[in-house]
């Protein structure tokens, strides 16, 4: 208190108005008591962190002026990824593998699972990468994870996160094939989208081709929702053929 509310309160005990107003002086003079105590406590613990902030910087400042005068960069800069540190891995998925390359040590799970929706055409919220028979979490380093030059990392699709809107199976058989290739699409893709996914994953010029169904042809920019297509529905690939160089 300053000496105005020294004068103010010394005429209030005198006075008796504390207990007219029921407040007793003796709680109230304990209570400023435990109050003062508080606060010398807290005073004494901001001088001992004071103390060893001061002591922590004469320890380390020799240190520090010793590496500035051998000339390190004081501003710690992450080292610069070279190609030599690239090195390729082999993504298996419905029992194909496919070559993710431009992968290093600090590649996290997360960028594997965006390349698989780009070029897979598979999304990524249901995506599970596992490596060595282990789930690998979005934010794990490959490095960390042990994953090396030509490992091969699975990648599965859980069938919970795959209900009402989520994305479903097409097969689509093109030209010369076997068997059919599975693609993962949704309702805002499109007949163009799944053929450029086909050219990811089977290597095919897929330009200017056409996709049917049921007998009749995809529009190539209408959204595959407006064709009601089920689970696991068998697309037909129409590729136009090369002509041969003579």
């Amino acid at each position: 208190l300053g000496e105005a509310d020294a004068v103010v309160a010394r005429a209030a005990v005198r006075a008796g108005l504390f207990r007219s107003a029921c407040i007793p002086e003796g709680a109230l003079c304990k209570a400023a008591e435990a109050e003062i105590a508080r606060a010398e406590v807290n005073m004494d613990a901001l001088v001992a962190q004071v103390a060893a902030e001061k002591a922590t910087i004469a320890r380390l400042r020799p240190l520090a002026s010793v590496l500035v005068q051998e000339g390190v960069d004081p501003v710690w800069r992450c080292p610069a990824v070279v190609e030599a540190d690239m090195f390729p891995i082999f993504l298996k998925f419905q029992g194909r593998s496919h070559v993710v390359t431009g992968c290093t040590a600090q590649t996290i799970a997360q960028e594997l699972k965006a390349w698989a929706a780009s070029r897979l055409g598979v999304p990524e919220l249901p995506q599970r990468l596992v490596f060595e028979g282990r789930p690998l979490p979005d934010a794990r380093c490959l490095g960390l994870a042990g994953v090396r030059r030509d490992s091969t990392v699975h990648l599965t699709v859980a069938p919970e996160m795959c209900r009402g809107k989520a994305p479903r199976r097409v097969i689509v058989f093109v030209p010369e094939g076997v068997q059919g290739e599975t693609v993962w699409v949704s309702d805002t893709d499109t007949s163009e989208d799944v053929l450029q996914r086909i050219r990811a994953i089977d290597d095919r010029d897929t330009s200017g081709g056409t996709l049917c169904y049921g007998g009749r042809g995809l529009h190539p920019f209408v959204p595959l929702a407006n064709y009601h297509l089920p689970e696991a529905a068998a697309l037909h690939a129409l590729l136009r053929k090369r002509p041969r160089v003579r």
